[in-house]
């Protein structure tokens, strides 16, 4: 079969089924496309060349990572901050090489998403420092004052707090961000003295008051989609509340209901008729698709009580989706556009043409638009560089 009709994922099965992917497949094929999962590294070379490839690898590349990070730093204090992750896993290793070597052999392939991009969302304290770096002049939405933590050390983190700024209530997260279950294990930190509770490394951000209302920002390549979540109810600092241990999955899927998200009467009529502003929404996403370069991704936002600022608060690689209308149609129409990009990046021959085998490689990178004459300007310029 000709690529421009193969599209090939690697899903687990749960995503597999989250994503409603058999409904996708059957639209493919109506369309004469053929959905092809990848289960094992040799499946690249096997059943390919595909036109488009997507996925949800998170936790294989954390697995890498840490393997390399291993391989490559010896020190005490480093491999004590590393072990609180998986071990060595050869089977990704093995996996991330074989998808390497094809992207080398086939670059005009679409990969959604590159995992060279995926990365800058994986260590939490990474992907908050370059949000801060896009969002530094920004006056409509900001993210809470964070710092990384890599120490049982109170009287060094008390200080690392202060000097941030970043106060009480805290909501301290694992510095990995995706691919494992230790990812949502949060806790929510009142004092200097529930620092005794804190599992490290993590990354303590201040918890802003919200009224137990999520915004996730659902993007679809040049589109977003906004579902309203439960989330945290309101809380203040004090010595005298224990520290709360949860799973952030829990407390914000959809229709979950319990104490710690528990919305009170008079606040749910508050909310009822909040008219959110899509301006404000609008300039974060783009700011957002300029800082990691996605083309699916989420954004959790809250409004703060006390200013009615915006705050983002988490970025997420490739999420369920979960909410958002005639999804699959939309998903199967992104992919066909990206199977065509493909094939116009194949046809086009830039390697031979401009004579830097490393040119195709660069475009499948920076390509996140299947519009034809960005695609053409892009030529068009490196031909008048060259």
């Amino acid at each position: 079969m000709d690529p421009k009709f193969k599209i090939a994922y690697w899903l687990t099965d749960k995503k597999k089924s989250k994503l409603k992917i058999d409904q996708i497949e059957q639209l493919l094929n109506h369309d004469g496309y053929q959905l092809i999962r990848i289960t094992r590294p040799e499946d690249f070379e096997s059943k390919g060349p595909f036109s488009v490839f997507f996925h949800k690898v998170t936790d294989l590349t954390v697995n890498f990572n840490i393997s390399k990070q291993r391989q490559q730093q010896q020190t005490d204090d480093n491999l004590n901050k590393i072990s609180n992750y998986n071990t060595i896993d050869r089977d990704a290793e093995n996996w991330i090489e074989k998808y390497e070597d094809y992207i080398k052999q086939y670059p005009w392939t679409r990969v959604l998403d590159p995992l060279n991009r995926i990365e800058n969302l994986l260590d939490r304290n990474r992907q908050y420092r370059l949000v801060v770096k896009r969002q530094k002049d920004e006056e409509d939405f900001f993210l809470p004052n964070f710092i990384e933590l890599t120490t049982k050390d109170k009287e060094k983190n008390i200080q690392l707090l202060r000097e941030n700024n970043v106060k009480y209530p805290i909501v301290c997260k694992p510095l990995i961000a995706h691919g494992c279950t230790l990812a949502h294990q949060m806790s929510l930190v009142f004092s200097e003295k529930g620092l005794d509770d804190i599992r490290v490394p993590c990354v303590a951000q201040t918890f802003i008051n919200h009224s137990c209302k999520l915004y996730k920002l659902f993007v679809l390549k040049n589109q977003y989609f906004i579902v309203e979540r439960p989330s945290l109810k309101n809380h203040e600092a004090g010595d005298q509340y224990p520290t709360i241990h949860f799973e952030s999955h829990q407390i914000s899927k959809m229709h979950s209901a319990c104490e710690l998200n528990a919305m009170s009467k008079e606040t749910e009529l508050r909310l009822k008729n909040r008219e959110l502003n899509r301006e404000v929404l609008d300039k974060i996403v783009d700011s957002m698709r300029k800082c990691f370069d996605l083309t699916f991704f989420g954004i959790d936002v809250i409004i703060e009580d006390e200013t009615g600022k915006y705050v983002v608060i988490d970025i997420n690689n490739f999420p369920a989706y979960d909410g958002v209308a005639d999804f699959p149609l939309l998903f199967k129409s992104i992919l066909i556009e990206e199977s065509q990009t493909a094939m116009f990046l194949r046809k086009s021959s830039l390697s031979d043409q401009i004579g830097d085998s490393s040119a195709l490689n660069s475009l499948n990178q920076v390509v996140t638009t299947s519009l034809y004459s960005r695609i053409r300007q892009w030529f068009l310029t490196i031909k008048q560089k060259s």
